[in-house]
């Protein structure tokens, strides 16, 4: 991008080289006349005029100085130029005409602060103004008869018009030029963003199907804890193969709405919660399970933790809380407070012990699983007897932050 962004920056500067060329040729102009005139002294003006200049283009085209710094000091070298020749050879001669030339340049840069423009244009103004009116109350030199003065007017007419033509004819380039350079920088940006599009649209894919083969794996996995459960006759062994096969498709239904939706690595959990819920249904077809939830989009590290501390809540609910209980529900609620969100896990049963502690392992490995995965997404449990067990968790979605 630089090599299109530099040249569209550099135009005053390379506005200014040439003008910087066409004052030294003026000043080879102006020498041409005080030496028709006769007053070597006078060729001092001229002269110093063009080392100035010279040491401007110098500095100018080698980067030595700023290009606004030397365009002022060239437009207060024109102007200490004019008001001399003017003295010497009249105001009828026309050599105010060099005025105008500074504001032409200064315009080819738009970049300039108010001030700094309102400053300039009135000192150029006011040099005309005043150099008219002591001009008016000062004889009028000899140096030239009329007839010579008013050819050295048209001479000065003239060079000011070729200057100016100078000055259009690049101006018109450089706006041509950046014109091409701004169509090449959008024809660059629409072929990086095609090229851009694409590459995402590929990720994507490969993310969907990363995810997918994942999902397929986890299920193969529960297939086969199922399978191996089925050659068991101890209970207590059944017990945990099923809790395993739990954890691993609540992981799998995660990867299941990752390559379903359109999120990328983010799930949205309320519909995760809704097919859960069904799957439950489901598997414990007698207890009524319902779910209040908010709207919510959950990172992939936020989401897997927080999917398998509810599956562990709701299999020691299923387990333990429905003893004797003719109507048995269990309830998840998911709400949004500020920066966090509350979970609940609630259930209608016998309530949790007197001396419950979830740090003893009360859960068995579903404690430390709890646990873990309570301070992996830097989360924080509470759990209460309101008309049974109830469960909250309260976290924050910073992956996505």
């Amino acid at each position: 991008m630089e090599k299109y962004t530099n040249p569209v920056k550099d135009r005053f500067r390379l506005a200014l080289i040439p003008a910087i060329l066409l004052g030294i040729l003026t000043n080879v102009y102006i020498s041409s006349i005080i030496i028709y005139v006769n007053r070597p002294l006078l060729l001092l003006s001229p002269l110093i005029g063009t080392a100035i200049f010279s040491i401007l283009y110098y500095r100018l085209k080698y980067f030595k100085t700023s290009t606004r710094i030397v365009f002022f000091f060239c437009a207060y070298t024109v102007l200490a130029e004019v008001v001399i020749h003017t003295y010497f050879f009249g105001w009828n001669s026309g050599f105010y005409f060099f005025f105008f030339l500074t504001p032409l340049v200064f315009l080819l840069d738009s970049n300039w602060k108010i001030w700094s423009a309102i400053l300039f244009n009135a000192t150029i103004l006011g040099a005309v103004v005043g150099l008219n009116y002591w001009m008016k109350n000062i004889p009028e030199p000899e140096l030239l008869t009329d007839l010579e003065v008013r050819g050295v007017r048209y001479g000065n007419g003239i060079m000011t018009g070729i200057v100016v033509i100078v000055i259009m004819i690049y101006t018109s380039r450089a706006l041509s030029s950046r014109d091409k350079l701004l169509l090449d920088i959008i024809d660059d940006l629409e072929s990086s963003n095609r090229k851009i599009a694409k590459q995402h649209d590929q990720q994507k894919i490969l993310l969907k199907e990363v995810h997918h083969r994942v999902k397929n794996n986890l299920q193969i996995i529960s297939s086969l804890l199922s399978l191996q459960s089925h050659n068991l006759k101890d209970e207590h062994l059944i017990d945990v193969l099923n809790q395993s096969r739990n954890r691993v498709e609540a992981i799998a239904l995660i990867h299941m709405k990752l390559y379903q939706d359109e999120l990328g690595n983010a799930v949205d959990f309320e519909s995760y919660l809704e097919d859960f819920i069904i799957k439950q249904s489901v598997l414990s077809p007698h207890i009524k399970f319902t779910l209040s939830a908010e709207e919510l989009i959950l990172h992939l590290d936020i989401a897997v933790p927080l999917g398998l501390i509810i599956s562990e809540l709701i299999t020691n609910s299923v387990k333990h809380a429905f003893k004797g209980i003719e109507t048995p529900e269990l309830m998840l609620e998911l709400v949004q407070l500020g920066d966090e969100f509350e979970l609940w896990v609630r259930d209608n049963g016998v309530g949790l012990p007197a001396d419950f502690d979830l740090n003893s392992g009360d859960l068995g490995l579903g404690s430390d699983i709890i646990s873990a995965l309570t301070e992996q997404i830097d989360s924080k449990i509470s759990y209460y007897n309101i008309n049974g067990a109830s469960f909250k968790i309260l976290f924050q979605n910073k992956a996505l932050d």
